[in-house]
């Protein structure tokens, strides 16, 4: 039995979208837990993630995601809300692929990655990968020039 407590939101609406977002984080990644306890009991894992503010709002970031066809590679996971998804990945040992698009305006694009004994370097490929395909869509804030 798990039991999941969160708290800590305020009382004004300055917390109204903290505390809706929480939905969509929570069930993502309990999905995740559910996959582990369930497919993979006791595999060793790595897990790689990152975040991102997009530039755009949830719905375009995840239209953006899912027109690469990386999704498409891999298994969808039923139940999330719109702007996340959970895809399980038969080619990698049925590792965990994790996408959060949230937030008002400016979506904050999350990926995370629970991969189940895969060797360094393909962690390592996987993590440059993606990686690289977060910039190409979402590009970095420019430095700060002195």
């Amino acid at each position: 039995m798990l039991r999941l407590v969160h708290s800590g939101f305020g009382a004004d609406a300055s917390f109204d979208d903290e505390f809706e977002s929480t939905y969509g984080g929570w069930t993502t990644f309990l999905k995740m837990l559910q996959h582990s306890l369930e497919r993979r009991p006791g595999a060793p894992a790595q897990t790689v993630a990152f975040s991102r503010r997009s530039g755009v709002c949830p719905a375009e970031a995840w239209k953006r995601i899912a027109a690469t066809g990386e999704l498409d590679q891999g298994i969808a996971v039923p139940g999330h809300p719109p702007g996340y998804g959970g895809f399980v990945g038969p080619a990698l040992n049925d590792s965990y692929l994790a996408v959060f698009c949230e937030g008002e305006g400016s979506a904050l694009v999350t990926i995370t990655w629970v991969l189940y004994g895969l060797p360094g370097s393909q962690v390592q490929r996987i993590r440059a990968h993606w990686r690289a395909l977060v910039d190409r869509l979402f590009p970095p804030p420019a430095p700060f020039a002195q």
